[in-house]
């Protein structure tokens, strides 16, 4: 895959590897679950994997596993 500006693109770029370069930014997911139910989770990307990403919250430190196949939305900040 190669980069524009801070982005990965190309073929073959999975959600994991992007989720991978943003590590250590504040994230909020959206995940949809059966035909209509949305839930939200944010916190602060501390590590991916081929199909998982883990979240950190910052206030309290709870780290959260999200599966990444419900993921349908993810918003980044770059603060």
């Amino acid at each position: 895959p190669g980069t524009q500006g801070s982005m990965i693109c190309g073929p073959g770029v999975r959600l994991s590897d992007v989720m991978c370069m943003y590590s250590g930014k504040n994230v909020e997911i959206e995940f949809l679950f059966g035909a209509d139910t949305y839930v939200k989770k944010s916190g602060i990307i501390s590590g991916a994997g081929m199909n998982f990403v883990i979240l950190t919250d910052s206030q309290t430190g709870q780290k959260t596993v999200c599966d990444l196949t419900d993921m349908k939305f993810v918003s980044i900040s770059e603060q």
